[in-house]
């Protein structure tokens, strides 16, 4: 046990604790002048850092984590804001508020969590929570003129930079959900669940279990005849998006389009025998 935290420590740099496996902080040659701030045990330095945290993943976790390793003994104060204001600023999000809390208080670099956490640090709440810095990303926050909402914060020398990691994010998540929609629906049907549970309507619900078979028939053809599985994709597509068509269609609409098509035959038919009339006058003649 000890032994692992041995390793631990001699990957940890100091200006600010940084650990070796993260990406290297943005610094510049003022950073390097300026003193080294560490923290006892008994009175750590107080980090502010805060999100809406959805759909908590191992990109917030490591944000966290550099944001715990700023200084030699740091408390961490993470701040999540409630639905109420999230919803109203940026949308709706997958977990409530109090399940993004309780994800939050479970991340080990953690020591509080401040609920209802303001959509803009002020001073008054910097000093209410007695925090020394606050932790953010480099991408500026700008309100609706256009002003950096951490300038004060900047300004007064508080401000400490961590980096996004790359390649994750929330919109990321469900962005993946979004695109294989289908696929997770007929997972959540084959485990029991109604289309009911998942808001879908009867013909969804036909079109994903139909196509889901000719995917299976489909792969089982490919395995056996090695057939060329776009050709099949495209029939699939077809067949699906026909059977759609047909029950999603307004049956008027059908029955109007049918007799169109009927009369224009009749019309068709009754030119044809006109100029088959003409033909054989012009040879009587």
């Amino acid at each position: 046990m000890s032994s692992n935290n041995n390793n631990e420590k001699e990957n940890v740099t100091v200006l600010g604790k940084r650990t070796a496996d993260e990406a290297e902080l943005p610094q510049n040659e003022n950073d390097k002048k300026k003193p080294r701030i560490t923290g006892t045990k008994e009175k750590p330095i107080r980090v502010y850092c805060d999100g809406i945290f959805d759909l908590f993943h191992f990109g917030h976790a490591r944000a966290l984590k550099q944001a715990k390793f700023l200084f030699e003994h740091t408390y961490l104060l993470v701040g999540v804001c409630d639905d109420k204001l999230t919803h109203s600023l940026k949308g709706k999000t997958v977990l409530n508020d109090y399940e993004r809390y309780e994800a939050v208080s479970h991340c080990k670099w953690v020591d509080e969590v401040i609920p209802a956490a303001p959509w803009v640090v002020t001073r008054e709440f910097l000093d209410k929570h007695k925090i020394d810095f606050v932790a953010h990303g480099e991408d500026p926050v700008l309100d609706e003129n256009g002003n950096d909402l951490y300038e004060f914060v900047k300004n007064a020398g508080q401000f400490q930079v961590i980096q996004r990691t790359r390649g994750i994010s929330t919109t990321d998540l469900i962005l993946r959900i979004v695109k294989d929609y289908d696929s997770y629906v007929m997972r959540n049907l084959q485990r029991g669940k109604t289309r009911e549970d998942m808001n879908i309507g009867y013909f969804k619900e036909k079109q994903i279990e139909i196509g889901d078979k000719m995917k299976k028939w489909g792969d089982k053809i490919k395995e056996k005849y090695s057939v060329d599985i776009q050709k099949w994709k495209s029939v699939r597509d077809l067949l699906v998006g026909d059977f759609v068509e047909l029950f999603n269609s307004n049956p008027t609409q059908i029955a109007a389009n049918k007799q169109l098509e009927y009369e224009q035959n009749e019309n068709n038919n009754s030119d044809s025998d006109n100029e088959d009339n003409e033909e054989e006058g012009e040879g009587d003649c």
